[in-house]
């Protein structure tokens, strides 16, 4: 069996890694039969050294979709990449080689689209991306299903019209949490949809959940309204951070925390508002606790066993927490968007989420004391069996002769 797997994968979103991982490792556990998987990157992403850190022995071919003189040495085919993806936009075309994408699917049985929050059009080029290759994969007869994938926001037309066609045609789709679900169902009419797991869910260690735990607590900053995200609002941004700073030292002080260890899941962009936090967080606060700063793209095995030495975890980004949970922390999300609490409460155990007003208002977490983590702690509430048994069902309704 020979499976395409395309997402947007790039390299710059850890988050994104870990789901991608989590499919990859899933597939090669499910397939009864000799199985190639190649993934279609938007740049890249090193994915077999992932694997191989994370001791799965089966490797991948990794195809860049987003070049096209990519061989070419010396800086000369990064040079002309950009000029050709720059007349494409002039163009008014999604910067793809097609070209590649068809050589690619012509030899595949499978397109699994996903996972990650692809359904949206808070890039404004996303959904013609994805429209280009589901249209592709349609072109040539190869089946193809979305599986564990996010949605939100979809605010214009012409975003709604490229995201519903791309539903439309999919021989499955498969969300990962119910608010994108019902999401979809109202904002594109759209209801031919299940929910699963997060295929980050996917990544087995379980030896991380049993490393021993120092009193430390990882923070990852998500640069929320920041002059770099999509939406900007300085006096929010700035409020964000002040909050974030009280909300640290609220925690430091209930639960006996003696180190604070910030990590970043989406390079460069997480940094920027890390390197911010920190120089308001010495100005303003007076906690007796060490903070280091954990710079740079890490790699998800990386990641994994940063968060295994630590008791606590206080996140933004989903896979923060996701990744913070897999190696048996203790986490406290923010909700900055829908997805991050319906997937960290309906598929996590020890976790608690609230709302990014509650945190700006200095509401949050009000409530937690060192009784939070008494006791014995609780396996998640989804694992690899889980997301296992989803690619199962999904490969079999794209291609039932191969399982």
């Amino acid at each position: 069996m020979k499976v395409a797997i395309f997402g947007s994968y790039n390299g710059g979103s850890i988050g994104d890694t870990a789901i991608l991982l989590g499919l990859v490792s899933s597939i090669f556990r499910v397939s009864e039969k000799d199985v190639e998987v190649t993934v279609l990157a938007l740049g890249s992403v090193g994915i077999n050294e992932e694997l191989k850190a994370l001791g799965v022995t089966e490797r991948v071919k990794e195809v860049p979709v987003n070049r096209r003189f990519s061989d070419l040495a010396f800086g000369i085919g990064e040079y002309l990449d950009k000029s050709w993806r720059y007349f494409k936009r002039l163009r008014g075309e999604p910067p793809l080689n097609k070209g590649r994408i068809r050589r690619v699917l012509r030899d595949s049985d499978v397109l699994l689209v996903g996972g990650g929050n692809l359904v949206m059009d808070l890039y404004e080029n996303w959904p013609r991306i994805l429209r280009s290759v589901c249209d592709v994969s349609k072109e040539l007869n190869v089946p193809y299903c979305f599986v564990g994938v996010g949605s939100a926001p979809i605010n214009t037309l012409k975003g709604k019209r490229d995201l519903f066609a791309s539903l439309k045609f999919a021989n499955g789709v498969f969300f990962r949490d119910l608010a994108s679900k019902e999401y979809c169902e109202k904002n594109l009419g759209f209801d031919k949809s299940s929910v699963g797991p997060d295929l980050a869910f996917g990544i087995d260690c379980p030896e991380l959940t049993k490393a021993e735990k120092k009193d430390a607590l990882l923070l990852n900053l998500a640069a929320v309204y920041s002059d770099r995200w999509p939406v900007k609002d300085p006096d929010k941004y700035d409020k964000y951070l002040s909050s974030m700073v009280e909300l640290v030292d609220r925690l430091v002080e209930k639960l006996a925390i003696k180190e604070v260890v910030i990590f970043n899941t989406n390079y460069p962009l997480d940094e920027f508002a890390a390197e911010d936090f920190v120089k308001k967080y010495e100005n303003c606060s007076y906690a007796p606790v060490s903070l280091s700063f954990i710079r740079g793209r890490n790699t998800v095995s990386q990641l994994l066993t940063i968060c295994s030495s630590a008791r606590f975890s206080l996140v933004t980004r989903l896979h923060a927490g996701i990744l913070s949970k897999i190696s048996g922390a203790y986490v406290f999300a923010v909700e900055y968007q829908p997805k991050v609490r319906d997937v960290l409460h309906n598929q996590t155990s020890g976790t608690m989420v609230e709302s990014f007003d509650s945190v700006l208002s200095g509401k949050a977490f009000q409530s937690i004391n060192q009784d939070f983590s008494a006791g014995e702690r609780e396996e998640n509430f989804v694992g690899r069996d889980e997301v296992d048994k989803l690619v199962r069902q999904v490969v079999k309704q794209c291609k039932p002769q191969v399982v």
